[in-house]
């Protein structure tokens, strides 16, 4: 069960970067106008994806009370995954933040400042799906694992799915 688990995740990841990509090509313009569109929506839909398998695979398999349960240890890869989407996330957080002052400071074209945040909003939703994902198959606590979610936490949830809506639509 755990090497399907890993699979699973590992294929979630690997598509994720892809349509993240993609989104990020199609802001730019660099692919077709409805690219943008289509990815994003696909992006999200694999994260709502991705969030439903995780919460649904705590509650596939629990081991009777007599039963011994083998004990895996997590698969070293997803920490490495992990590791590399904060460094990303952090990096190209850096990199659009000062294209966005370039654009306030009309050094580059304004448009480059909406680009630059529709492309950080992709990425932050992909790198927060991704290390989601990843503390999931390591075994950390994690949002998705809390039993309750505050009225904070949805209120905020849906505020990012509708400035990400915003910034699409924009284009």
């Amino acid at each position: 069960m755990q090497s399907i688990q890993n699979i699973t995740a590992l294929s979630f990841l690997v598509v994720l970067a892809v349509l993240a990509g993609v989104s990020i090509l199609g802001i730019w313009d660099m692919l077709g106008e409805d690219v943008v569109q289509k990815s994003f929506f696909t992006l999200c839909l694999i994260g709502v994806v991705s969030g439903v398998v995780l919460v649904a695979a705590k509650y596939f398999h629990h081991p009777e009370s007599g039963e011994n349960e083998k004990v895996v240890a997590p698969d070293p890869m997803f920490r490495h995954i992990r590791v590399f989407t904060v460094a990303a996330l952090i990096v190209s957080s850096a990199l659009l933040a000062l294209l966005g002052v370039f654009a306030i400071w009309e050094v580059m074209d304004m448009d480059v400042l909406f680009r630059s945040l529709a492309s950080l909003g992709v990425i932050a939703f992909s790198a927060m799906v991704s290390i989601v994902i990843c503390m999931d198959r390591e075994g950390l606590k994690s949002v998705v694992s809390k039993n309750q979610s505050s009225a904070g936490t949805v209120i905020g949830i849906l505020f990012l799915f509708w400035f990400m809506w915003v910034l699409v639509s924009s284009f």
